[in-house]
């Protein structure tokens, strides 16, 4: 889904269709039937969480966990540090994202706000003066900024880039890296696994994420929200979800359906 051109096929290779078509390599899921929608619709972006951040980022119980971007997968990243049992999880955004810091701190992250400051200097000053064992960054911020944050990684430590920003990462502090065995690694979707540990831990209640507020929206809203995003002007809320049901419902109170 998202990979596959609609030109390919019968184009109905997912999201909002009511069939799809499935490759024989496909790989499909069963959801709880008692699991809230709202809850399932974390699915993926949480399983790109987990796979960030604790199998790539290597998040264990104790770890102290730093998320750069409090968007959908800022968040889900706290959720899934939280699960594993990290000591200490904070994130750091924009001043205008100060309301995805409060539901991220309401997950149990200390929010911390980024006004061009030195960004070792923030970690350190949130984590009581802990070097960070995973460095994650959901934006793409790069550039010397990321490559700062890298100097304050723990022994063994890794950096973890998530996100596709514009600005290439520069000069970073080889000797650093090498002095403290850190490690650099590029992520992008999720294993197979890691789709199942979401789906479980969505299910069990182990993620914290039904905390977040949805914000449901109908098919002809689509365009309009994802401009809205685009431009820095979505909701509060990361968690966007499609019910085409709303539109069917509303057209059923005008009379318009039979």
């Amino acid at each position: 889904m998202g990979l596959v051109s609609a030109d390919d096929g019968a184009g109905l290779h997912g999201g909002n269709a009511e069939y799809m078509q499935l490759s024989v390599n496909s790989l499909v899921y069963r959801l709880p039937a008692d699991l809230d929608a709202d809850l399932a619709a974390w699915t993926l972006p949480f399983a790109n969480a987990l796979d960030w951040t604790v199998d790539a980022g290597g998040a264990e119980e104790g770890s102290t966990v730093v998320v750069i971007g409090p968007g959908y997968h800022g968040i889900a990243a706290v959720a899934a540090a939280r699960a594993v049992g990290a000591a200490r999880k904070v994130v750091i955004g924009v001043p205008e994202s100060v309301g995805r810091l409060e539901i991220a701190e309401s997950l149990g992250a200390v929010p911390v706000i980024n006004n061009n400051h030195s960004l070792p200097e923030l970690i350190l000053r949130a984590t009581g003066g802990e070097e960070a064992d995973i460095l994650l960054d959901t934006v793409g911020l790069g550039g010397e900024a990321v490559a700062a944050a890298a100097r304050v990684l723990h022994r063994r430590g890794r950096l973890v880039i998530g996100g596709l920003g514009s600005t290439p990462v520069c000069e970073l502090d080889l000797k650093s890296l090498v002095r403290g065995a850190n490690t650099i690694v590029g992520v992008r979707g999720r294993s197979p696994d890691a789709v199942a540990r979401s789906i479980e831990l969505l299910a069990d209640g182990r993620s914290g994420l039904e905390i977040v507020p949805s914000v449901d929206i109908d098919l002809d809203q689509v365009d309009d929200m994802l401009g809205r995003m685009v431009t820095g002007q979505g909701p509060v809320s990361p968690h966007v979800v499609i019910r085409p049901q709303l539109r069917r419902s509303t057209d059923q109170k005008r009379g318009t359906l039979s």
